[in-house]
């Protein structure tokens, strides 16, 4: 319901609700004006992020970026990748229950599509040797089962297409809460995610066929594909645009619209930088 990252909205609501300290994951190193009205309220930011950095880096308590370090060459990590560090540096590399939290920091790279070489081929490598050694009883143990995978033999590409699709299916088309509710507490919220999940595919199929009727002879003669409908649900364009670019090869943009109010994902080929 709060979109991406930190706005004024947020920042009301931590300064009402009196906290002292913010960390934020995977975002914040373009909030410099949120961060700042956070500081005038007596709130320090700590910001945990791996997004290109803005010419102007926020004024904040500190900021852990892989461009940051002399230390990280590239490619560097996902936000899941950067968090995992901080707990390493905070718990001198040893703690307990290290297995699921290096399993989710494996899920969280995968799942953001960077390069897995150099330190994150290593995270990844660690991450899959840690899954097999979580609890029995575990919500990861029981999300690999209901995925229809064997939790001693899983690979990076069971995490991509059958581990990551789940969790992400709540956000996507439901409430996103219910993946972290899932993560931390297993149960039903699990089963729920399977659901979602095969909903999402349905769904996905469904636009995606519909999207291809609609760009037609567009694909002939156009160098961008677009498509606009105001049924597309915001968790889906973007898939379909994946989908419109790897079928024809070309750059997309898939939008739909609440009211007054135009959303849109875009992909684009390897070899050209659609923003």
């Amino acid at each position: 319901q709060d979109g991406y990252g930190l706005n004024d909205d947020l920042v009301k609501e931590f300064v009402n609700e009196g906290i002292a300290l913010l960390i934020t994951a995977d975002t914040g190193v373009s909030s410099s004006s949120e961060i700042e009205s956070l500081s005038k309220a007596g709130i320090e930011t700590i910001v945990t992020d791996h997004h290109a950095l803005p010419k102007k880096l926020p004024d904040s308590f500190a900021i852990l970026h892989p461009e940051l370090s002399s230390s990280c060459t590239p490619p560097h990590p996902a936000g899941a990748g950067v968090v995992f560090q901080l707990l390493r540096a905070l718990e001198n590399d040893k703690w307990k229950d290290r297995d699921t939290d290096a399993a989710l920091a494996m899920i969280g790279t995968i799942a953001d599509l960077v390069e897995l070489r150099g330190t994150n081929r290593l995270l990844v490598k660690e991450g899959l040797a840690s899954l097999a050694r979580v609890h029995h009883g575990s919500p990861l143990h029981k999300l690999v089962e209901i995925a229809g995978l064997n939790i001693d033999n899983v690979t990076s590409t069971d995490i991509a297409f059958r581990i990551a699709p789940r969790i992400n299916a709540s956000g996507r088309i439901a409430d996103p809460q219910l993946a972290l509710q899932a993560l931390l507490d297993g149960g039903d919220a699990i089963e729920q995610l399977n659901h979602l999940n095969k909903e999402r595919q349905d769904q996905t199929e469904t636009y995606v066929s519909d999207a291809v009727e609609i760009i037609g002879t567009q694909t002939a003669n156009s160098s961008l594909l677009s498509v606009l409908k105001s049924e597309y649900p915001h968790g889906i364009i973007g898939l379909i645009s994946g989908k419109l670019t790897e079928q024809f090869g070309k750059p997309s943009i898939v939008a739909t619209i609440d009211d007054d109010v135009c959303t849109a994902s875009l992909r684009s080929t390897e070899f050209y930088h659609i923003t």
